[in-house]
């Protein structure tokens, strides 16, 4: 096997293997950790509490992405994944052994913040060194595809978060409140185990050890990321709203919106986000291959326009209650749209910058619209229904904005062609 398939196979397992632990906090805040956590609220404000800690998560990934990507431009990007992967695998098991709140009171959220907080700053730096590792060793023709093959990663850690909790779901109702929710975030810690091994066998960023070898001055990367490239680094932020909005809205929000609002059983939502996640499997690389052949701008551009389309028509899907049209709305939002802009964003955002501050560029930039976007997005969602009386349409409208938002970042960004060129000049790239 080549190193580029080896690599980019190493980086898809590990990080379905991290993102498992990610997702699988984001369907339990939606539908366990309300009655686990916060029992003494009712209704929509427990819920809003619960959201609030899913989204605490990713107001610390852009400090583990700034962090992590500094030191993966400086050490490695191959040692920055070993470090990333521990640290969910011990943050996540943790939550699984935190009491409830009845056995601990207020210490028990807090606790779930704390461990929260180490699942974002994993989660910072794990994707866009995933990404980038593929990437860098792929040759210039195929880099849209590897840079996107480790997005199915994350699909499959989702896919497997999915099952546990639909698993656990099947228990009685007391007995999955009170420890089987437990299982899966205790799991974790073999997941780990697995994921290390995985991983040892990956060399390091051909890219990075030409850069290693010259004699480039050393400044700190985040310091030059604006110095030489904020223009890029902006629109690379407000590209990066557009897949938030379009991952979190169906797989997190309509979660609790279809069992709340609409009044099906819990179950069809989890199985959506489950059956979308197998699609990804051929939708996401799909998407990077086409970033080959098409240009990335414009198949980003095509996810970003298709979610101020298809916003509306999503929310009247999910508001019909039959379980195949609610599954078509999520798949219309969480693949179509999701996954061009996806697929795109990795081929961008990987020739965004030059390779010796190219970890810190794209992390940086990806995870400060993940804590604007993703992480706000469910409260906000519910906090705009719940102020409008139960209506979606301020959520719809919020969703066009973002969008908009998104597509002017695509355009903004410079070819990625002038970065690559500038560093064959220097002689930090070679093509494979």
């Amino acid at each position: 096997m080549s190193n580029a398939k080896r690599s980019a196979l190493a980086s898809t397992v590990g990080t379905a293997l991290e993102w498992y632990d990610f997702a699988l906090y984001g369907m339990a805040s939606a539908l366990i950790f309300p009655y686990v956590f916060f029992p003494e609220m009712s209704g929509a404000y427990g819920i809003l509490a619960s959201f609030a800690t899913f989204g605490v998560g990713f107001f610390a990934r852009p400090f583990g992405g700034l962090i992590v990507g500094s030191l993966g431009d400086k050490l490695g990007r191959r040692g920055m994944l070993f470090f990333t992967l521990v640290l969910m695998a011990v943050s996540t098991t943790l939550i699984g052994l935190i009491p409830a709140y009845h056995t601990i009171g207020l210490w028990a959220p807090i606790l779930l913040v704390i461990c929260r907080l180490g699942q974002g700053f994993a989660a910072g730096g794990e994707y866009s060194g995933a990404v980038l590792l593929s990437a860098e060793h792929a040759g210039k023709k195929n880099r849209g595809l590897f840079a996107s093959i480790p997005g199915a990663g994350n699909a499959l850690g989702s896919i497997i978060a999915s099952l546990a909790i639909i698993a656990v779901q099947q228990m009685p109702r007391e007995e999955m409140i009170s420890w089987g929710w437990r299982v899966p975030f205790v799991a974790s810690f073999i997941i780990g185990i697995v994921g290390i091994w995985i991983r040892t066998g990956v060399a390091e960023s051909p890219e990075f050890k030409a850069v290693k070898a010259t004699d480039a001055p050393k400044r700190l990367p985040l310091v030059e990321v604006f110095q030489r490239k904020p223009r890029n680094f902006i629109g690379a932020f407000l590209l990066s709203i557009g897949p938030n909005v379009t991952s979190y809205l169906p797989s997190a929000f309509a979660l609790t919106y279809l069992v709340v609002h609409v009044g099906v059983d819990k179950s069809v939502g989890v199985m959506g986000v489950m059956i979308c996640n197998f699609i990804k499997f051929i939708t996401v690389p799909a998407a990077g291959a086409f970033s080959d052949k098409f240009g990335a701008r414009k198949v980003f551009l095509a996810g970003a326009v298709g979610l101020g389309v298809l916003i509306v028509p999503f929310f009247l899907l999910l508001n019909t209650g039959e379980q195949g049209l609610i599954w078509l709305g999520m798949f219309l939002i969480y693949c179509a749209c999701n996954d061009a802009m996806l697929g795109a964003q990795a081929a961008m955002l990987s020739e965004a910058f030059p390779a010796h501050i190219r970890y810190t560029g794209m992390a940086g930039s990806r995870e400060l619209a993940g804590a604007a976007a993703g992480g706000t997005l469910p409260f906000i969602a519910v906090a705009l229904q719940s102020s409008a009386g139960g209506a979606w349409w301020p959520i719809a409208f919020y969703a066009i904005v973002l969008s908009v938002l998104a597509a002017v970042g695509a355009l903004m960004l410079s070819h990625g062609d002038d970065n690559h060129d500038e560093l064959r000049v220097k002689g930090a790239v070679t093509d494979h």
